[in-house]
């Protein structure tokens, strides 16, 4: 049971003392919650209006409606896309691995040996492509 209680109090211990230092006296966090600024990026007590020239309270000018918006970005292709786009673009090179290793698997009998005849086909195929 005191080894238990050990093992709480060090853990809590540390978290409060992680939560103290977050809001010392002088860090933004500690400051901006004395403002009453919200952790969200809320306008709570800071003024967000847009300025001229780092002067307060000068309205920046309208946007001039002749001059073109700037193309959008091209979208970033997801993790998914990019890994559907190799194995489309591999797949004889994928297969004569799968092919390899399931071959030394066969010959050897470890998934060790598998893996890495199967990797080494692999490795191969895309150097002779």
């Amino acid at each position: 049971m005191k080894n238990t209680k050990a093992v709480f109090l060090i853990i809590l211990g540390s978290f409060l003392m992680a939560t103290g230092f977050a809001f010392a006296v002088d860090s933004p966090t500690f400051t901006g919650a004395q403002v009453g600024v919200g952790f969200d990026g809320n306008r709570s007590g800071v003024d967000l209006t847009v300025t001229r020239d780092g002067v307060p309270g000068a309205v920046a000018p309208a946007a001039n409606p002749a001059v073109a918006a700037p193309a959008p970005a091209p979208k970033k292709p997801t993790l998914l896309e990019s890994a559907q786009k190799f194995v489309g673009d591999n797949e004889s090179q994928i297969a004569f691995g799968l092919t390899i290793g399931f071959l030394a698997f066969l010959i050897i009998g470890t998934g060790g040996a598998a893996l890495a005849f199967g990797l080494a086909g692999f490795g191969m195929a895309m150097f002779i492509k």
